[in-house]
């Protein structure tokens, strides 16, 4: 189940920050822990204290965008007002999201464009029930 809310402390946040950084200017492939520690001007030792992998770290990021959005826009498609009007609401909150938290939007869409072309979902009698724990791989599940 998706959490909505998560309290991130401060270096949580800066870490997530520059891993978005990383990750949106070089890529899922491209980006090591080491460059997203270049991009924090940290080791990478502060980056593992709080996350495994870089797939971890990824799947972090791409977490707190959806949590954003989904904080962002529920209220608003829950909320009072005509059909339209929330829609167009909605659509200026996204907006604004992207405007202000791009890294973090072009991770959303990566995470979503990975599992759908990196063959992290159940397929050829694969186990895996975990598509995050397949990240790592270019072009199919790794959980066989």
């Amino acid at each position: 189940m998706f959490v909505e809310t998560l309290e991130l402390s401060d270096q949580e946040a800066e870490i997530l920050d520059a891993a978005a950084q990383a990750f949106m200017e070089n890529g899922y492939a491209a980006t090591s822990i080491d460059t997203v520690a270049d991009v924090l001007g940290s080791t990478k030792g502060r980056i593992y204290y709080y996350y495994k992998s870089k797939a971890d770290l990824f799947f972090a990021v791409h977490d707190e965008a959806m949590r954003k959005n989904i904080a962002a826009l529920k209220p608003i498609a829950t909320g009072p007002g005509a059909p339209l009007e929330r829609l167009e609401a909605m659509i200026r909150a996204h907006a604004m999201l992207i405007m202000t938290r791009l890294p973090y939007q072009r991770i959303s869409v990566q995470g979503v464009e990975m599992h759908f072309t990196r063959g992290t979902t159940r397929r050829n009698g694969s186990s895996c029930t975990s598509w995050w724990k397949c990240a790592t791989s270019t072009r199919a599940c790794l959980c066989r």
